[in-house]
């Protein structure tokens, strides 16, 4: 899974296998490893509930909780992304998961293969 962040903006970009863990085990998560031992974890599961998306915080660990319907509704469609916006305290957080396309100059690490294609959305 890729993560994005740009001001106040957050793109989750998944692959074929991703959005199927997704699916089907309701969580995917990555990680970045930091110098001395350090972690930051990103995850994204779905809750069962139906509200909005929400974004939970825990010192090393962002956990976007996602309402179920609206993800199997998501990842079984032709839509490329979905996003949602959030109020903060000082404007707002967008949170976008997007389905991962190939790319136009291939040096990406995920294989061709296992990337959605113009035929192919629904997982």
């Amino acid at each position: 899974m890729k993560l994005r962040l740009s001001h106040n903006a957050m793109r989750f970009r998944l692959s074929v296998s991703e959005a199927l863990r997704l699916k089907e085990q309701g969580r995917v998560s990555d990680a970045l490893e930091l110098p001395r031992g350090q972690r930051f974890d990103y995850v994204l599961l779905t809750d069962g509930s139906e509200s909005p998306i929400q974004v939970e915080w825990g010192g090393a660990q962002l956990e976007i909780r996602l309402p179920t319907a609206m993800t199997q509704a998501f990842l079984a469609s032709s839509d490329e992304s979905w996003s949602h916006a959030i109020a903060t305290d000082s404007g707002v957080l967008t949170v976008r998961i997007e389905k991962d396309l190939p790319c136009a100059h291939g040096d990406e690490p995920n294989p061709q293969a296992d990337r959605f294609n113009s035929k192919q959305f629904g997982v």
